[in-house]
């Protein structure tokens, strides 16, 4: 198909693979600003004009080729998965994801802006990503989710997640993340980053709910996306900061109390948000909830 003009997308925009061998194609002239879903299930799109993912907006994109010309900026939700290839520039302030059991390829380069939220798979189905230029990771925080079968992790397990052949610019704002129980270190070199799994087990405590020792963004989407919980009865990891049996305002609370605070620091109240900033951060979160409650499966 051709779309020869501007698309602002409030419904869902899709194509998939065809025949045997064969792609379904789309090629849009204009610019795209994306307000609910766009998704390519082994199919090939084509935008000519810069593309502008919402902060409702999923792009989903599975053994898929995708061309953006203009370049795309993600204030939403970014999934790359199977085999896919996208040409042009990423540049995200919210979350990145690269599926399980995934080889995506970045032909061009990517930008992680504070706050964002970058989202991979270790284990036996680890996802890993390829880029061809730089990647730039200006504080944003690495989220890792562990999938082996039943098999657990082990102290000194490392897997390689991403590889920027143009160079990596900065570091993630956390310097340890979380999967199957334990703390994760990152690592990296000039070009690539991986992650070793310790011998520390994740505690939560208070408003650190992933338990890898601060208060922050990680923290907070966890607590969005358990919004209005009350079961199981231990909501301790997924954002009941203080015990009562449910996820709701007074948990928020606790988090902007605690908001950067290490273990070490939490009796240290100079970390903490000017409250404005944090009663923006809550309006944020709020409008976000709708949107994670009713997130499509992947």
């Amino acid at each position: 198909g051709f779309v020869d003009g501007s698309i602002l997308n409030t419904g869902e925009i899709r194509n998939a693979a065809s025949i045997a061998n064969q792609r379904e194609i789309m090629l849009v002239s204009g610019e795209v600003v994306n307000s609910n879903l766009i998704e390519s299930l082994g199919g090939e799109m084509d935008f000519l004009a810069p593309v502008d993912n919402t902060g409702n907006g999923d792009m989903i994109f599975r053994d898929a080729v995708i061309r953006f010309q203009g370049g795309v900026t993600n204030n939403g939700e970014l999934a790359l998965g199977g085999d896919t290839t996208l040409y042009g520039d990423i540049d995200t302030s919210d979350t990145f994801i690269v599926l399980p059991d995934s080889t995506a390829l970045i032909r061009g380069n990517i930008s992680f802006n504070p706050g964002a939220v970058a989202a991979f798979t270790v284990g036996s189905m680890t996802g890993t990503l390829d880029v061809i230029g730089t990647a730039t990771l200006s504080d944003a925080l690495l989220s890792l989710d562990y999938s082996a079968g039943g098999v657990k992790a082990q102290p000194g397990d490392t897997y390689d997640l991403f590889t920027a052949h143009g160079g990596l610019m900065g570091m993630f704002g956390n310097t340890q993340a979380v999967a199957d129980g334990l703390l994760w270190d990152i690592n990296y070199s000039a070009t690539t980053v991986s992650v070793t799994a310790t011998g520390l087990t994740a505690m939560p405590l208070g408003a650190d709910f992933n338990g890898d020792g601060i208060v922050n963004a990680l923290d907070l989407q966890i607590w969005q996306d358990n919004y209005g919980r009350t079961a199981p009865p231990d909501l301790t990891s997924l954002g009941d900061a203080d015990g009562d049996g449910d996820v709701d305002g007074r948990d928020f609370l606790i988090i902007q109390e605690r908001w950067g605070m290490s273990g070490a620091l939490m009796a240290n109240l100079a970390t903490v948000p000017e409250p404005s900033a944090m009663v923006l951060m809550f309006c944020a979160a709020m409008g976000l909830l709708g949107r994670r409650k009713n997130s499509r499966q992947m």
